[in-house]
This record gives C-alpha cells, structure tokens and sequence, in this order.
C-alpha cells in the first residue's frame, strides 16, 4: 500500500508545485468502522446537516423545524436570547423563509439559532444539554479526538460525499514546506495514513491543489498534518500505550489486519 500511496501522493505534489496549494488525502472508513458509536436522531423526517450536532426536517406547511444541541451559553448569553449557564438542545420550528434558518443554523453556525429566541414567528423548545442523548454522541467522538489526534466526520453540505455511513477525515500537506524545521516531510504523511488505514481497513484519495475549485468533494473541515503530528506526540508523552492508540506499529502487532489499496 505504500509504494502505491507514494506514487499517488508524489504526482499530487507534481500538479501542485507550481502554486502555493495543499495537497488533500482523504483517508475513507468502511460504513462499520465506528459500529460502537452512539447514535441518536428524533424522529422520521430528520436529517443530519452538521455532523453531530445539527439536525433538520423540511415540514408541508412551509416550516422547517431544526434541533441543535449544546447551543450556548455565549460570552453574551443575553445578546443571544436569554440568561443561562448550561448548553442546550434546542428545538425550533420556523417558516423555511426565515433568514436565519436559511443562512445560518445548517450551514456553518448552528449556534445561531438561539437568534430566533424574540422570533414571533419561531415556536421554541428548550432541554438540558446534560443527559440528552445527543451529549453521549458527542461525549464519544471528543474522547475518539483525544486518544487518536483526529475526528472522522461524515457530512459535506449536509450529503455524505463518499457514500452512506462513511466516515472520512481529510489530511492537508503543503508540499512548499516539507522538510523545513519543524514541518512535517511526505514520509510523515505516508506513515500517518498507512497507520490509520491498517487501524481501520480505510481507503485513500489524494487530491492535487487547483484554484477555485475543491480538492474532492471535501472543501472544509480539512485537518493539516502538522497538527495530527503534534496531538500524537502529546499522547507519546502521556499515554505509555501510544504505539497502540496512534496505530503505528500495526504491523508488527496486528498483521491480521487488511490493508485496503489506493
């Protein structure tokens, strides 16, 4: 897997060298990787936007109802609807036209839609955060970020760009900095994605830079090696079963594992 990974990963850089882009390698897990995980969804209709933390149902009234769980507080709680010191699960129906539910709540700032609070036109539900089922969801990807340094996401947009279940996380390389002091080399992304691949049985893409376009359907919620490098060597330093979190010496202690191919 390797050797066909460098070959991949070198022609990237080739298309890239001439501008200042990232190089993009999408490490895709099978639908069954995460099996463990909890879940949680309220009901028919509804549908993640924002991984975890987003839901939305287009109602036939014309009303779009959303939920969106730890909403708040802010360092102005009040600015943003009311006095509280605890995070929420908001429940919110308002008409699909509402521009906050149209630009805001299922795109980038779910948080926002504790702007709807003096909304006449919203009909609001509140609920402790704590307890909620969708705190054990997040509960369980913020202890998977600690150990393994990265959170596999699964929406784009609201779809699921590598098909239905499939988690992904996407690593940036720029290839003008390699080798520098303290930046990570092409070597110390074939072994991040190798380790993990063994780990889970994940597949590769790589993804050359072009302007005004994306790298692959992933456009955001990139994690830059550099920083996946880093969280692992803070858990080198703290956590004496590293090697088996990080997943880098897999092969030496879990040949059984498969290898997917590029």
């Amino acid at each position: 897997m390797k050797r066909s990974l460098r070959r991949h990963i070198k022609r990237a850089i080739n298309q890239t060298r001439p501008t200042h882009g990232n190089v993009t390698t999408v490490i895709v897990f099978p639908a069954d990787a995460f099996a463990d995980a909890p879940e949680w969804n309220p009901g028919p209709g509804f549908k993640a936007t924002i991984d975890e933390y987003a839901l939305r149902r287009d109602n036939q009234d014309g009303t779009v109802t959303a939920i969106v769980s730890a909403a708040g507080p802010k360092e102005l709680p009040a600015h943003h609807g009311g006095q509280w010191t605890e995070p929420e699960v908001w429940t919110v129906t308002a008409p699909a036209s509402n521009c906050i539910m149209r630009s805001y709540v299922f795109e980038d700032k779910p948080n926002s839609i504790t702007w709807l609070a003096d909304d006449p036109d919203a009909v609001i539900h509140r609920e402790p955060y704590h307890g909620h089922p969708a705190a054990a969801v997040h509960a369980y990807w913020e202890a998977f970020e600690t150990g393994s340094g990265f959170w596999p996401q699964l929406l784009v947009d609201g779809r699921q760009p590598y098909g239905a279940g499939r988690r992904w996380v996407a690593l940036t390389f720029e290839p003008r900095w390699a080798g520098r002091p303290g930046e990570p080399t092409v070597g110390d992304l074939l072994e991040a994605v190798v380790s993990i691949c063994r780990r889970y049985g994940a597949k590769v893409r790589v993804y050359p830079w072009r302007p005004g376009a994306r790298n692959g359907p992933v456009r955001e919620d990139h994690l830059a090696l550099h920083m996946l490098l880093r969280s692992r060597a803070r858990l080198a330093a703290t956590c004496s079963d590293y090697a088996q979190i990080a997943g880098d010496d897999l092969r030496r202690t879990r040949p059984d594992l498969p290898v997917q191919g590029v």
